[in-house]
């Protein structure tokens, strides 16, 4: 194996990259695909607003951004932003909200324009003004804050199309933390998108999550919520019940990593076709 193993290197065939793998926190290593099960899980939801504070169109300038997330935990990891190009959006303007709603009057809100009376409901606004409908590609000279600009997060947070972007969930824009799965990842590597790894390898934030460093990412999606809510950028929070990746052996369940491992190109010497 050594032997063979030389031949690679020697032929440049090995290097070393990194994806991002399903990683297990609990026994601190990466699983292959045959030792996940999938199995109903929890997840903590939040709605999550992304100030614009730059675009050629001055009527998105200080408006929102919206998405939604099932992994409150991979919002210190957010370094991007993804729409459908094709799809329609909306941007309104918040009238009157419920008692309990985090919204504010006067928000001017963007999200897909079919999910606009789902979302709506979900986060408690009662009544609102559609001001504009465009297709995605206007969003993507847009520049955001991110949501905890204020703990140091000052660098913009930008919207690109993915491809990956659906109306079957959320609200039509999806937030990239390429350090944290596949399409962020994929997308992250295509736009020149920081690849930012936020968790070690047992689970608990490192320096690159600031003002939650040391924290462990199965307990701290309250405290996430919190800070959010602390700089008016949380809409909503709530549950899901869904289908999600756990391990074999300790039964936990899994986060997508990005790690570096050692590869074995495939198209250096034609190995596919080999």
């Amino acid at each position: 194996i050594v032997r063979e193993l030389g031949k690679f290197l020697i032929d440049e065939s090995l290097y070393k990259g990194a994806k991002p793998v399903l990683w297990s926190v609990v026994e601190k290593t990466a699983l292959a695909d045959a030792e996940v099960e999938y199995e109903d899980h929890t997840s903590n939801t939040i709605y999550v607003k992304f100030l614009i504070n730059t675009s050629s169109d001055n009527e998105l300038k200080g408006a929102n951004i919206v998405i939604w997330t099932t992994t409150p935990w991979t919002i210190p990891g957010n370094r991007a932003l993804a729409f459908g190009k094709d799809l329609k959006y909306s941007m309104i303007t918040v009238q009157d909200i419920s008692d309990e709603s985090l919204s504010k009057v006067g928000d001017r809100l963007i999200f897909a324009d079919e999910l606009v009376n789902k979302v709506t409901e979900e986060i408690g606004i009662k009544s609102f003004k559609k001001l504009k409908t465009f297709n995605g590609d206007k969003l993507s000279d847009c520049l955001c804050d991110h949501p905890f600009k204020k703990i140091g997060y000052d660098f913009n947070v930008k919207p690109f199309h993915g491809d990956f972007v659906n109306l079957e969930q959320g609200t039509g824009i999806v937030h990239i933390a390429p350090g944290h799965g596949d399409d962020d990842y994929t997308l992250g590597i295509k736009n020149n998108v920081d690849i930012i790894q936020t968790v070690q390898d047992d689970g608990k934030y490192n320096h690159h999550a600031k003002g939650f460093e040391g924290e462990h990412i199965y307990k701290v999606d309250e405290k996430i919520a919190e800070k959010l809510q602390e700089f008016s950028k949380l809409l909503f929070k709530g549950k899901l019940r869904h289908s999600y990746p756990h391990s074999w052996r300790s039964k936990a369940p899994l986060i997508y990593r990005n790690t570096p491992q050692w590869f074995i190109s495939m198209e250096k010497r034609n190995l596919r076709e080999k």
